[in-house]
């Protein structure tokens, strides 16, 4: 059974003439670090004190990078 776009208000096919627009290109960190970019001191410490623990927990705000301490912890 086919579900027609209209039903379920979703548009699967199209194009963004946009996409290549430089206001949306985020340019990757030439000098390669990710913790502590951009003014997050916070991350660096936070990484060095829970590296070696079992368990850990961070309390942030949205949009504080913890998403990132938390990969570098899973990849430590």
């Amino acid at each position: 059974m086919k579900i027609s776009p209209k039903k379920n208000g979703l548009r699967v096919d199209g194009q963004n003439p946009e996409w290549n627009d430089p206001k949306y290109i985020i340019v990757p960190n030439p000098d390669g670090v990710v913790l502590g970019n951009g003014g997050r001191d916070w991350q660096k410490k936070a990484y060095e004190q829970l590296k070696d623990e079992r368990f850990s927990f961070i309390a942030a705000f949205c949009g504080s990078g913890k998403s990132v301490v938390l990969v570098a912890l899973g990849v430590h």
